[in-house]
C-alpha cells in the first residue's frame, strides 16, 4: 500500500499558495512517507462542481520537482483530449526525466463542455480522441520514426526527443466510472461502459471519482476485469486507486466548522461534503477509506487524500490519525504499518524504505544526527553496500558498514549484566545476510 496526496493546488490569486510553501509542505510528507503528490487539471471554472480553477500541472509539477527529493509528482487527473498529443508527449517526457524519473501520467477524458468549445475540440468526440492520443503518445515515447494512422491523428517518421526516464513509459493513471453526476455537474451519463473498457484496455491503474459509493466502484470493478479479460489483459495487473476530498476534525469538532475550508474550491453544500466527500473525525473516515478498500475487492495500491489547504495540522493529522487505522491498508500478512505515529514500536513504511528514525536512531542537536539505512527485505543475502553516494553528501561525516566493524569486539551491544539477562547475538550491521526487515545495514553520521 502507497500513499499520496491530491495537492490544494488553488488558484485562488495574492492567496495562492507560493512555491517555498509547497516545497516545505511537501517535503514534510516525504518525511511522513507519502509516496507520491497529484494535481487536478481544470482551464476553467466549472460551476457547481467547483468554485476555483487549478494552477496548470505541468508548468506546476514541474517546479515542485526542484522542491522535493524523492516523492513522485503526477496529474489526477489530466484532461488530455484538450492537448496535442505530439507536443503533449515531449512536455511530458521532459518533464519525467528532468524529475529524475518520477512523474505519474493520470489522465481522463473530461466533461466540461465550455473547456472543449473553448480549445476547438468537439465535446462529442473526446473518448475516441483519448483513446488515438494514448496510443500515439505511447507509441511516440517508445521509439522513433513513428508513423501512426487515426482518424483524429496522423503522423509519418516522427521521433520525439527526448524520451521518458521511465521505461517504456511513466505509469499511466486513467480516471472515470460511475458518479452521481446529476448532482456534481447537472449532466445524466447513460452509458459509462466507452470509460470503463478504456481503462480496462490502457490504465496500469484505475482512478473511481472520489464522489462514487463504494456500490458504485463495486459494480463498476466487475465490469473493469471482465472488458480487460476481452481484451486480453489480466485484471489483476491494473492497479486502483482510493482517492478523496478529506478533512479531519478534531474530537468533538461540528460539521458546520469545515464550511469555509470547502468552499475554497467547492460549490457544493455541505450535505455533499458529508456524504461523497471526506469530512468527519479520524476514526469515522478510516472506516469510511476501509470499506471502498474493500468494494475494490481489498486491491488498492495506493489511497490519495486531497486536503483542502497547506497547512501542517492536517497532513499530520491525515498520516498519524486517520490512515493507521484503515482496514485494509497494511500488506496481507505483515504487521499494521503506522505513518506519521510518533512513539509506536510497530513497522513503519518510512522506515524499510530508508526514510524516517527508528527510536534508536541518534539525535544530538547542533553536534551530530545518526541515521541507520534498513533493509525493505528479510531473509535474503547481502550482496553489497553502496555508499558512495552518501559518502559524497555535504555534511556527512562517515558511512560505516559491516565491514568497518569486523574485528571490533561487540560493537554496540547492550552491557547488562542482570541474572537471566542473554546479550543479542545480532551484528549492529548485517553483514552477509540480512535475517528481518528493517534490520540495519549502514549508519550514516551526520552534521544535520
Amino acid at each position: 500500500m502507497r500513499y499520496g496526496l491530491r495537492i490544494p493546488s488553488f488558484a485562488l490569486g495574492p492567496r495562492t499558495a507560493t512555491l517555498e510553501e509547497m516545497g516545505r509542505y511537501l517535503r514534510r510528507a516525504e518525511d511522513l512517507g507519502f509516496d507520491c503528490a497529484v494535481s487536478i487539471d481544470h482551464l476553467l471554472l466549472t460551476p457547481p462542481a467547483y468554485a476555483c480553477t487549478w494552477l496548470e500541472p505541468l508548468a506546476l509539477l514541474s517546479a515542485l520537482a526542484g522542491v522535493t527529493r524523492t516523492m513522485k509528482l503526477g496529474t489526477m487527473v489530466l484532461v488530455l483530449p484538450l492537448r496535442n498529443p505530439v507536443s503533449f508527449a515531449k512536455e511530458w517526457a521532459t518533464l519525467d526525466l528532468l524529475s529524475g524519473g518520477r512523474s505519474i501520467l493520470g489522465i481522463g477524458v473530461g466533461w466540461h463542455e465550455d473547456e472543449f468549445a473553448l480549445m476547438g475540440v468537439p465535446y462529442r468526440e473526446r473518448g475516441p480522441r483519448m483513446n488515438e492520443a494514448i496510443e500515439l503518445v505511447q507509441a511516440l515515447w517508445a521509439g522513433d520514426d513513428v508513423t501512426y494512422e487515426g482518424r483524429y491523428y496522423r503522423v509519418r517518421n516522427l521521433t520525439i526527443d527526448p524520451k521518458p526516464a521511465q521505461k517504456p513509459h511513466p505509469p499511466i493513471w486513467i480516471g472515470g466510472g460511475t458518479q452521481p453526476s446529476e448532482k456534481v455537474y447537472a449532466q445524466t451519463v447513460r452509458n459509462i461502459d466507452p470509460v470503463l473498457r478504456r481503462i480496462a484496455k490502457y490504465a496500469d491503474t484505475w482512478v473511481p471519482h472520489s464522489s462514487a459509493t463504494p456500490e458504485m466502484v463495486r459494480g463498476d470493478w466487475e465490469q473493469v476485469q471482465r472488458f480487460a479479460r476481452e481484451a486480453g489483459r489480466d485484471p489483476g495487473r491494473i492497479g486502483r486507486v482510493y482517492s478523496n476530498f478529506v478533512w479531519v476534525l478534531k474530537q468533538g469538532e461540528k460539521p458546520e466548522s469545515a464550511i469555509p475550508r470547502f468552499k475554497v474550491y467547492s460549490g457544493m453544500d455541505l450535505d455533499y461534503w458529508r456524504t461523497y466527500y471526506l469530512l468527519g473525525e479520524a476514526e469515522e473516515l478510516a472506516r469510511r477509506i476501509s470499506a471502498r478498500i474493500a468494494a475494490l475487492d481489498g486491491g488498492v495500491d495506493t489511497i490519495v487524500l486531497n486536503p483542502l489547504d497547506w497547512g501542517l495540522e492536517q497532513l499530520e493529522l491525515i498520516a498519524g490519525e486517520v490512515l493507521p487505522r484503515v482496514v485494509g491498508a497494511a500488506l496481507s500478512g505483515a504487521p499494521r504499518r503506522y505513518i506519521g505515529a510518533r512513539v509506536r514500536r510497530l513497522e513503519d513504511p518510512r522506515l524499510v524504505r530508508g526514510r524516517g528514525r527508528y527510536l534508536d536512531d541518534l539525535a544530538l542537536p547542533r553536534m551530530l544526527w545518526v541515521a541507520f539505512a534498513r533493509s525493505p527485505h528479510a531473509h535474503a543475502r547481502l550482496a553489497r553496500v553502496d555508499t558512495a553516494a552518501a559518502r559524497a553528501l555535504d555534511g556527512v561525516a562517515a558511512v560505516v558498514t559491516a565491514a568497518e566493524l569486523r574485528g571490533v569486539a561487540r560493537p554496540l551491544v547492550p552491557r547488562l549484566a542482570d541474572a537471566g539477562f542473554t546479550p543479542t547475538a545480532w551484528p549492529p550491521l548485517a553483514d552477509g545476510v540480512v535475517r528481518f526487515c528493517g534490520e540495519a545495514v549502514a549508519a550514516v553520521a551526520a552534521a544535520s
